[in-house]
């Protein structure tokens, strides 16, 4: 076999240290496990500068006194170096740490804008306006397991005519609280106890259970609906209600639905726990997999419930709670347009 024909490109040297499954592994690398080869195969080779722009000839060696002196502090590519290292650490959320994103566009497929919003990615049938969409799990901590049993986030960002629109949707159409004053005590009991630096479930169980209007929103997650696979399988809603002011200053409520025209899909809670241990990166990677190749670009239909103030007044719950739904027996889905990745 000749030397650059071996596993991926490895040296008969190499090949000796690789164990067959790591062969097999090699052999049957995804689109996201190849990036860094992409990268190489479709760039031409850049000049390299510093922070200031300055070209930089040599990146692989510090300056010294002699092969065996001191390092030299004339060394501006060292010290450029080591100063964009020290500073590079990006602090981690709070919450939703760990996400994954794509641009693309939204086309508007119904113009109402005279009807309930003057909002200028709605006010023209089949107008396109760019997007960008994040997923991301509520207790996620960076480098934790996509598959685990969790509120799914999705925020997406309209680039406007006239600014930015953003919508936070959850994969639930209920929240925990309904106050917003509980909520960093509710993120709290989900996080590591600072005594052990571990997940304490007492914490968790004991505030979601002395709050009884949790109780939907657990209901719903510890269903299949919990574990969903990967984010291109799950319909988001945006749990807060939203006030629209038409073209003729009239006032409405709503209620967004992003639902996946991929259908919905979940994944057993054994599944989920293996894959936890085997791909703790198995959404992001699905969904960086799928679009990269071109093939079954996931999209949304965004849709929206529409209450106006009088049916406000009317009702016997209070619409703004983010621990209840909206019956779409009396205030069905009205379609707006479709969400596309690119």
């Amino acid at each position: 076999m000749n030397q650059k024909q071996n596993f991926n490109g490895l040296s008969n040297s190499a090949q000796a240290v690789v164990s067959p499954a790591e062969a097999i592994f090699m052999f049957n690398r995804d689109v996201a496990s190849n990036q860094l080869q992409t990268f190489r195969s479709n760039n031409e080779p850049v000049l390299m500068t510093s922070l200031t722009g300055c070209p930089v000839g040599d990146k692989v060696y510090a300056l010294s006194a002699g092969s065996r002196g001191p390092l030299l502090l004339n060394d501006l590519t060292l010290l450029d170096e080591l100063g964009q290292f020290n500073e590079e650490n990006i602090s981690e959320r709070v919450t939703y740490a760990k996400g994954c994103g794509a641009f693309g566009f939204f086309e508007c497929t119904t113009d109402i804008g005279s009807q309930f919003s003057r909002a200028r990615f709605l006010d023209q049938r089949n107008k396109q306006t760019p997007i960008a969409i994040r997923f991301s799990r509520l207790r996620s901590e960076l480098g934790s397991a996509d598959t685990l049993r969790d509120i799914r986030g999705m925020s997406i960002k309209f680039y406007t005519d006239c600014g930015n629109f953003d919508l936070i949707c959850n994969h639930l159409p209920v929240f925990y609280i309904r106050d917003p004053l509980l909520y960093p005590s509710l993120i709290h009991s989900q996080k590591r106890n600072p005594v052990t630096n571990l997940f304490d479930h007492d914490a968790y169980w004991d505030f979601l259970t002395l709050r009884p209007e949790s109780t939907h929103c657990l209901m719903l997650l510890y269903t299949t609906r919990g574990i969903t696979n990967g984010y291109r399988y799950m319909n988001t809603y945006s749990v807060n209600t939203y006030k629209f002011v038409n073209r003729e200053n009239e006032i409405s409520y709503v209620r967004f639905h992003v639902k996946s025209n991929q259908g919905i899909s979940t994944i057993d809670p054994t599944k989920s726990l293996v894959l936890a241990g085997i791909d703790s990166d198995y959404a992001s990677r699905d969904l960086y997999n799928t679009i990269c190749l071109n093939k079954d670009l996931p999209t949304w239909t965004l849709c929206i419930q529409q209450m106006n103030e009088q049916e406000v007044k009317n009702l016997s719950y209070d619409p703004f709670d983010t621990t209840k739904v909206w019956s779409k027996t009396y205030f069905p889905l009205i379609s707006l347009g479709i969400a596309k990745n690119t």
